[in-house]
């Protein structure tokens, strides 16, 4: 996408939101243009700001049932983490997301009955390079301590790591 694009598509949104198909997964270009805008949004704070917990991500059905199982889109998750540790800055805190996000980046080779199994470690290490991105952005977008915090705080109460 021209930067014209995305400023244009950027200025009509309210939310950014991320239906990935079974058919993006499978080309090796199909995902593209959702780093393209993330890296956009990224590189700009006045995008950041205004998407900051406005970004949802969602797999059409087409992916499966089990998305764990689906290397498409657990791939997919892992190199969107790995290139942009500030999602749990952008992404919305009370549906899906950041549950994905998780699932997918920091599940373990077992599975627990009929449940995925996350791995302690890596979700632990997760988590850290997230809020860290998480607190970077913010400072860059110029929000208060007090607005980082509150973000952070809406990351643990999503996951139950609050008192």
């Amino acid at each position: 996408m021209e930067e014209e694009q995305l400023q244009a598509y950027l200025e009509k949104q309210d939310f950014i939101g991320f239906q990935v198909h079974e058919r993006e997964l499978e080309e090796p270009e199909g995902t593209v243009r959702y780093f393209q805008l993330l890296d956009y949004v990224g590189r700009h704070p006045r995008w950041a700001k205004k998407f900051c917990s406005r970004w949802g991500l969602s797999f059409h059905e087409d992916c499966g049932k089990y998305l764990w199982e689906n290397q498409g889109a657990v791939d997919f998750v892992k190199k969107l983490g790995q290139a942009f540790p500030f999602l749990f800055y952008l992404a919305e805190k009370e549906g899906e997301t950041l549950k994905l996000l998780v699932m997918l980046t920091c599940r373990s080779d077992k599975l627990e009955g009929e449940n995925l199994s996350l791995d302690r470690d890596k979700f632990n290490a997760y988590l850290k390079q997230q809020l860290k991105g998480l607190l970077l952005m913010s400072e860059k977008t110029g929000l208060s301590p007090e607005n980082a915090q509150s973000l952070m705080q809406g990351v643990y109460e999503y996951f139950g790591l609050t008192d």
